[in-house]
């Protein structure tokens, strides 16, 4: 994993065959639901979403060789990456983007949105208004 920074990544988040791409640039502390397997962190909103291309349209051998170069990147500080301990299992669903000011923030966030009623942090929300 990255060492946490103040600085702002454009997200790419990876689970299962699934890669979706934050649509703001948000903080290192953010959480995200479904918990994915990976979260890279990119400088450019371009380069984001190039790299989200090549991880849906590519041949998997090309990903693998894409994913290969990351690690020299990740050490240079070029790019960020988090490997959450906990991933979720991949869904059909949207994917919930939330910036925090820490991972206890988030935690609490979403402990409280699931005590008040009917929803669930699974992929099948609609919106956080929901009454």
């Amino acid at each position: 994993m990255t060492e946490k920074t103040n600085e702002l990544w454009h997200w790419l988040a990876i689970n299962g065959a699934s890669c979706a791409a934050s649509a703001l640039p948000l903080p290192d502390t953010l959480r995200v639901i479904p918990t994915p397997e990976q979260l890279i962190g990119y400088r450019k909103r371009e380069a984001q979403l190039a790299a989200q291309r090549l991880i849906l349209t590519a041949p998997i051998e090309a990903v693998e060789r894409y994913m290969q170069t990351l690690p020299p990147k990740i050490a240079a500080g070029e790019i960020a990456y988090i490997r959450p301990q906990t991933p979720e299992p991949p869904t059909t669903g949207q994917t919930m983007w939330i910036a925090s000011p820490d991972a206890k923030s988030a935690e609490n966030l979403k402990t409280e949105f699931e005590k008040k009623g009917n929803q669930s942090w699974d992929g099948s929300h609609r919106s956080l208004t929901n009454g």
